[in-house]
């Protein structure tokens, strides 16, 4: 019974660190019958004498959906009305809706926005939920939210664009994706989402989602244009077109994926083929760093990791002669970017592989996998917006529904022509959210 005590405190230990509300409640006193206390007892006065813990659970209160009708006060005022001969009335001013004659609430778009890039719920399959309350919806309707409230979204999509061109280091990837009706384009062709995110030490972490019809270096060129810090991307050559203010650094794991693929018929745990071994040396030594500064993690790696560095390239360098298929190419690749690699001893801010990066575009690819694809480059762009929004929001801890609700009934509410400033207050490391 000890035991299971434990582990029942743990659980319920664990599950205090996530829920935000907890709600404690008393239960009435059960008082027996006198008669089963005893004839002689005549007379029950009950004082309160604390409480008994009893056990703990988890409620949930079922989502709820109504249809809301807004009005506008209209006041008369009368001595004003006598003076002037006329009526003077004067009307109030109900805040702007997301979308103009739309049933799309800020909360409901929000909900809609949360399953669909949250939960990888695919819109045809939230549409039964809306008609199990009554509404009936559309694809089509639920698609059009999406669409138009990303573009009280897109200036803060910019802003957090902005704030990643300002920072020092960056990582970046690209995923292809689909968009079946694109003018002067097959269905088949691929299109592309680019990723470009900040490094895992940045205190006001940001990931970036852009929408392109191609994986053209002139892409990768106007996605970084503005920045001349240090980026880890992987070898695609496209990132040539990158401007020269800007350095580049490699990925290991990239080299280190490729090696085993070419060694994977033949690794045995007793004889881990030698490249191989010193790559996996390197990301040993590096997760020993994970705790420290950028300067400490300098210092360890110039001390800890180049010297396995310089047996991987001297074990290649000693090939006489470049051996044909897959080992053949991981070779090629580790040459083609050993500058970039290299580069990495000297930049404790960056990470020793871009996987955060790919886990970024994974996240993209997962979604992708329930929404099937996009059926117009508006859609295509909505979704990029959407989840450059999200994943920033995730990476600051914060709700992400509350989130979206709070940017969907307050952006609306900012004038036209608002300023960069005016934005910047919402993003994520600035706001308050309401609890």
């Amino acid at each position: 019974m000890a035991s299971l005590k434990t582990l029942s405190d743990a659980i319920f230990e664990i599950l205090g660190q996530f829920f935000r509300r907890v709600v404690s409640i008393l239960a009435p006193n059960g008082v027996k019958k006198i008669a089963e206390l005893g004839n002689s007892l005549r007379r029950l006065h009950l004082i309160d004498a604390g409480k008994h813990f009893v056990r703990e659970d988890v409620i949930t209160i079922p989502l709820t959906r109504y249809r809301r009708r807004i009005f506008e006060a209209i006041k008369k005022c009368e001595p004003c009305s006598v003076e002037q001969d006329r009526g003077i009335f004067f009307q109030g001013h109900a805040p702007r809706p997301v979308i103009p004659h739309s049933l799309g609430s800020a909360s409901a778009i929000a909900e809609v926005a949360y399953e669909k890039f949250c939960l990888d719920v695919p819109l045809y399959r939230q549409i039964d939920e809306w008609a199990n309350d009554g509404a009936i919806l559309s694809e089509a309707t639920l698609s059009n939210w999406i669409i138009q409230a990303a573009k009280h979204l897109r200036p803060v999509w910019e802003q957090i664009h902005t704030h990643l061109l300002q920072l020092r280091f960056l990582q970046g990837d690209e995923t292809p994706y689909q968009v079946i009706r694109e003018p002067g384009r097959k269905a088949a062709q691929k299109s592309y989402i680019w990723v470009m995110r900040s490094t895992s030490r940045c205190r006001e972490p940001a990931i970036y989602y852009q929408y392109a019809p191609s994986r053209s270096g002139d892409v990768a060129k106007e996605l970084y244009t503005g920045f001349d810090g240090t980026v880890q991307i992987d070898g695609y050559s496209g990132y040539n077109k990158l401007l020269p203010d800007i350095t580049r650094t490699g990925c290991w794991a990239h080299v280190r994926r490729k090696f085993f693929d070419a060694f994977k018929d033949v690794i045995d745990q007793q004889a881990i083929p030698i490249p191989l071994g010193y790559i996996d040396r390197m990301f040993f030594l590096e997760r020993q760093s994970k705790t420290m500064t950028a300067e400490e993690r300098y210092h360890f790696r110039q001390e800890q990791i180049a010297p396995f560095v310089t047996k991987f390239w001297r074990w290649i360098d000693g090939l006489t002669i470049l051996p044909k298929g897959a080992l053949g190419r991981a070779i090629k690749y580790a040459l083609n970017q050993r500058q970039y690699l290299n580069r990495l001893l000297d930049y404790g801010e960056m990470d020793w592989s871009n996987n955060a990066t790919e886990r970024s575009v994974k996240r993209f690819v997962m979604g992708r996998k329930n929404w099937l694809s996009s059926t117009s480059p508006q859609g295509a762009e909505a979704n990029a917006i959407f989840m450059t929004v999200i994943e920033t929001v995730k990476a600051n801890g914060l709700n992400v529904f509350n989130y979206l609700k709070t940017l969907l009934e307050k952006l609306p509410q900012l004038p036209d022509f608002a300023t960069g400033a005016q934005y910047q207050a919402y993003l994520p490391w600035n706001i308050e959210l309401d609890n």
